[in-house]
């Protein structure tokens, strides 16, 4: 079941340290899962044949009801490279933070349990970070069926657009995305929100220094059953839009052009009837509440990133 999280706090921790600014070869991927063990064994099957190009550890970090939890540990325990982290929070940015918490290694890879990669997609992954220097993450392309992910630049209305050739990325896609581990540990993704946690993490990272990267080598596609946005994500929407127009790139004509013509450009997704608009309204008001209440930690993250960046 789809759900909105506004009922724990935004961040665990945050613990900013260093971040890397040299090449590396040591790698571990995270999975978040909770209650898809099918697409899950799809998952891992395809990153057992991407081993055959690069080893790395996997951790996956399940929230599985317990009448599915003993599917899972059956799946992981197929693969000897498989670290099963099993945790009770919320969403999968939680399962990211717990899986960056656990790995070992340096680089941090996350792949949603229904995404498979291609072979060679996480050594291209590896092979782009390190034809770079300074903070960087690194995204690879994702085939939803419809579309492939791009890195994508962030328009006044609140929503994006795919970046063009030489234009710098704004916004990467979490579904299949390499990060450095200290980054993710002193910046955390941000708990209450799913989906745009990506979103969010791609402007506070910003903030800390990182440059966003695309590899177009590193592939992937998305299982063909989506997830569907309902009126009631409009509160996440809001709430890293607000983030973004008021702490990370403060603007005061692009929160006006949020509060309205975003707004506008949403309710124009569910003038279905009456009734969708108004939960599209209150979920708009939700996404407010809750960025009011964050405020003070938000503005604490974005400070520290900010000076982070600035020591860099």
């Amino acid at each position: 079941m789809v759900r909105v999280v506004f009922n724990q706090a935004p961040f665990r921790a945050l613990n900013p340290a260093p971040v890397p600014h040299h090449g590396s070869e040591d790698v571990g991927v995270v999975v978040p899962t909770r209650d898809r063990p099918d697409r899950l064994a799809r998952c891992l099957a395809a990153l057992a044949s991407a081993r055959d190009e690069l080893e790395f550890q996997v951790y996956v970090c399940d929230s599985s009801h317990p009448d599915g939890a003993a599917e899972v540990v059956r799946i992981c325990d197929e693969y000897p490279f498989v670290e099963l982290v099993t945790h009770s929070r919320v969403g999968a940015a939680a399962a990211r933070n717990v899986g960056t918490e656990r790995c070992r290694e340096e680089l941090v890879v996350t792949v949603d349990d229904d995404v498979y990669v291609d072979s060679a997609a996480i050594r291209e992954l590896l092979a782009v970070y390190n034809e770079h220097v300074g903070i960087r993450v690194v995204a690879g392309t994702v085939d939803w069926g419809s579309w492939e992910s791009r890195p994508l630049v962030m328009r006044s209305i609140g929503y994006p657009r795919a970046a063009d050739p030489g234009e710098d990325a704004e916004v990467l896609i979490s579904a299949l995305l390499l990060y450095p581990r200290a980054l993710g540990i002193g910046w955390p993704w941000n708990e209450r929100l799913w989906p745009y946690d990506d979103f969010f993490a791609s402007h506070l990272w910003r903030l800390a220094g990182a440059k966003l990267i695309s590899s177009g080598g590193a592939r992937a596609r998305h299982d063909r059953e989506h997830s569907r946005y309902t009126p009631a994500h409009a509160a996440d929407h809001i709430y890293t839009n607000l983030f973004d127009a008021v702490l990370a790139d403060p603007s005061a004509r692009r929160l006006l052009a949020f509060e309205t013509i975003g707004f506008a450009a949403y309710a124009k997704q569910w003038l279905r009837s009456p009734g969708a608009l108004l939960r599209l309204a209150w979920a708009w008001l939700r996404g407010h509440v809750a960025f009011a209440r964050d405020f003070r930690a938000l503005r604490r993250a974005s400070r520290t990133a900010r000076a982070a960046a600035d020591v860099g």
